[in-house]
């Protein structure tokens, strides 16, 4: 008879951890290959694993154990925290040896692991320990910070030793994780959003996953504190204190920390502390140090920056204002080195990836940023081209009709081989001639836009951006190409000289794009009269909402706050001849609050305003408020006080009749009526004036 053989606890426990170690492919191998080899003649003898808290450091030395075992091997595992003397027993323990003197057939393995949390340090590990290894000895060092630069400086260790850094799992294996979970490969996009491929968190999202109703995972880590609690401990270092802490949220939030950047976001500490703050920040495990400054780790990032979200939003609130006001001080200091600006404005499109529904940026990318150039003579051909790929014919003629006379109004960004990938450009339309309007209609219908709700005066710009496109090949460099041209448009914004529209024409499939403008405050525009395409056009009056005012807006949606009016091009709905009928209507109504409830102008902006800024006063006394406030400023002026007294009695204390008032004033009627219809375009004028100088949100 057959006697079924049952397993302990212990060896299902083995089975499942071995069916659930995925990825890490090159590291096995690596390790197989010295593991073949060994010998004092083969290098190196000390193999060095080094990543974060929760990166699988663990996991996958007791891959290699197990590795070890089945090539016959004798192998010590030897977990952090152990003194001298517990290292030595574990060591004659498990190879049953106290010093040299093994076989060169037995050729150990020995596995350290956490060894930052050995009390001894590296030396004693370096000077003592490993030198006492059989010189047939494989070691591995599990570590979470690579080896310190004595190791390096030491020209018998700089041959000995080979370094791996361990980092985040790929999307292959975390897919494969998850099929050994049991789940559908179709939570594994929404799993490397949460996670990016950390194995302790992707391993926590799989409990969360099971735990949550229909196999729903969050949307963001804030949704879930027990998981930022369980990550943080495991993942980032205890700050040893209050400013430490600060540092590092600081460093969470802004896209590359530099001491600039922690003097920004600390400004009581003295800037000599926050040169230390700085040197103990780029000693973290999960922090990299780049040519720029510093950046913690996707995911770490990710976790320091919702706890402190979680614990203190007035702190993150205010914390995201200074470094923001900082970055925007930069770009403006930074005028005339381009560099440096474009570091700056990098990092402020950073701060707003909320907006676009981002959780990376092109700050957490280590390829050299692109940038955008100017159009020489030899790029114009390029360009048509381009165009002419991606977006037609037509639009290859129009923007080949721009480029022979606005050729400086155009970028491209290439890639680093030199071939175009984007191309953009800024038109000035305020300096355009009827036949240009003849070859681009949408520009026609900008200004047509312009003339309707709020048409700009002599000297005002009249702004388009248009032809923003890249290369469809790859989505990364598609992100790339973007970025330019909206730090680009930031920076114009930022530095330009006043302008009165800006209208920015994007490809109508581009979420991000949509985003990011509606975020800020560019409403759609045309609407019916959009010609039938992909293209949005978006537009914005700056004398509505100024740079200042702008800059607080979209700090506020960056922070999640939400902004109750509508995008200012919606705003302005009335063009100046039906705004001036509403006021005529007004007048005659001045002294029948229900028509006056009717009046278009409560839709203005300046009654807008007012209803904002006095909730409890009644719309009806809103227009009868500003149509005064219009009367007096005739009333003050010498040289009108006769258009006043005409308008008062005619509609602030009207006669019975016009005929009345004009006996009343000592006029002949149609001298009186020539005065009425003066008196009433100067109320409709002044209004016109404030509602677009003032509007909504002044400047």
């Amino acid at each position: 008879m057959t006697v079924a053989r049952i397993d302990d606890l212990g060896e299902r426990l083995q089975r499942e951890r071995v069916r659930r170690f995925v990825g890490r492919a090159a590291e096995l191998e690596i390790f197989a290959e010295h593991l073949v080899t060994g010998g004092p003649e083969h290098t190196p003898a000390v193999l060095w694993v080094y990543g974060p808290g929760g990166v699988g450091k663990s996991s996958l030395l007791a891959a290699y154990a197990r590795r070890a075992r089945a090539a016959g091997r004798r192998v010590a595992e030897i977990a952090g925290g152990a003194d001298p003397a517990a290292v030595r027993a574990a060591l004659v323990d498990a190879l049953g040896f106290a010093g040299p003197g093994l076989t060169r057939a037995d050729r150990p393995v020995v596995l350290l692991d956490a060894v930052e949390h050995w009390p001894v340090g590296e030396d004693w590990l370096r000077e003592e320990l490993l030198p006492a290894l059989p010189a047939q000895s494989l070691a591995v060092v599990a570590h979470r910070r690579p080896p310190g630069h004595r190791w390096l400086a030491d020209p018998g260790w700089r041959q000995l030793l080979r370094m791996l850094p361990l980092d985040d799992l790929e999307p292959a294996a975390v897919g494969a994780l998850l099929a050994a979970e049991g789940l559908p490969q179709r939570h594994l996009p929404a799993v490397m959003r949460l996670t990016f491929g950390h194995p302790l968190a992707v391993a926590l999202c799989v409990e969360e996953l099971r735990r949550a109703d229909a196999g729903q995972i969050p949307a963001s880590l804030a949704e879930v504190p027990a998981l930022i609690d369980g990550l943080l401990s495991a993942v980032v270092d205890r700050p040893p204190g209050g400013a430490h802490r600060i540092a590092l949220q600081a460093s969470a939030h802004a896209g590359i920390t530099t001491e600039a950047v922690l003097r920004a976001a600390m400004p009581d500490v003295p800037p000599t502390e926050v040169s230390q703050l700085w040197d103990w920040l780029r000693e973290l495990s999960v922090v990299e140090e780049t040519p720029t400054g510093l950046r913690p780790l996707p995911l770490a990032r990710s976790l320091i920056d919702a706890d402190l979200r979680r614990r203190d939003p007035e702190g993150y609130a205010l914390l995201h204002q200074r470094l923001r006001g900082h970055l925007v001080e930069q770009v403006r200091r930074s005028a005339g080195h381009p560099a440096a600006a474009h570091q700056a404005l990098r990092e402020l499109l950073f701060l707003a990836r909320p907006l676009l529904g981002d959780t990376t940026s092109r700050c957490e990318a280590n390829s050299r940023p692109a940038r955008a150039t100017r159009v020489g003579p030899s790029d114009v051909q390029d360009v048509v081209d381009l165009l002419g790929r991606l977006r037609g014919g037509a639009a290859a003629r129009t923007a080949g009709w721009w480029l022979d006379r606005y050729r400086e109004s155009f970028r491209v960004v290439r890639d680093e081989a030199g071939g175009l990938i984007g191309v953009g450009a800024r038109l000035p339309l305020h300096l355009v001639r009827s036949e240009d309007l003849a070859a681009d209609p949408a520009a026609a219908r900008m200004l047509r836009y312009v003339e309707q709700h709020a048409p700009a005066r002599p000297g005002e710009q009249v702004l388009a951006w248009r032809f923003l496109i890249g290369g469809r090949d790859d989505a990364d460099r598609q992100r790339g190409v973007a970025e330019v041209f909206r730090g680009w448009h930031l920076e114009d914004i930022l530095l330009r000289s006043p302008a009165a529209w800006e209208f920015v024409t994007v490809d109508g499939g581009s979420r991000s794009w949509s985003a990011l403008l509606q975020s800020w405050d560019f409403a759609e525009i045309l609407g019916d009269d959009r010609p039938a395409g992909r293209e949005i056009t978006y537009a914005h009056d700056w004398r509505r909402v100024g740079v200042a005012a702008w800059l607080e807006r979209t700090a506020a949606r960056e922070l999640g706050e939400r902004i109750d009016d509508e995008p200012v091009a919606h705003v302005a709905t009335l063009p100046y001849e039906d705004f001036a009928g509403s006021v005529k209507q007004a007048l005659r109504d001045l002294h029948q609050p229900s028509a006056l409830l009717r009046n278009p102008l409560l839709g203005s902006g300046i009654a807008r305003a007012r209803r904002r800024a006095d909730p409890e006063v009644s719309p009806d006394r809103v227009l009868r408020g500003l149509v005064s406030d219009a009367a007096q400023v005739l009333k003050e002026d010498p040289r009108n006080q006769h258009l006043y007294r005409v308008l008062d009695r005619t509609y602030l204390r009207p006669a019975a009749s016009q005929e009345k008032a004009a006996e009343l004033l000592d006029l002949p009627f149609t001298t009186f009526r020539r005065y009425r219809d003066r008196a009433v375009a100067s109320v409709s004028d002044w209004l016109w004036e404030l509602d677009v100088d003032s509007g909504v949100r002044s400047a």
